[in-house]
């Protein structure tokens, strides 16, 4: 699977991050995120750092909604 900047982007928006947020996160600086959101060229090792963030992302979506479950379970079953 190919990262886009347009992944990368509706990712960090459902966290409620800046660029500089994600960049501090993925260990590089803040015009890196801005060049990659917008349609620069993403390098092999950014790639994979993206990769990773976007598993870590969908983990955490998939926690938070399990969560979510459990806690409307409870309350309509007591």
């Amino acid at each position: 699977m190919t990262v886009t900047g347009e992944a990368v982007k509706e990712m960090r928006q459902q966290r409620g991050w800046s660029t500089y947020d994600l960049a501090r996160e993925i260990g590089c600086n803040q015009s890196t995120v801005w060049r990659i959101e917008n349609g620069g060229v993403i390098t092999p090792v950014m790639e994979r750092v993206l990769h990773q963030f976007i598993r870590k992302s969908q983990t955490m979506a998939k926690r938070v909604d399990r969560a979510r479950k459990m806690k409307l379970y409870r309350r309509v079953h007591g």
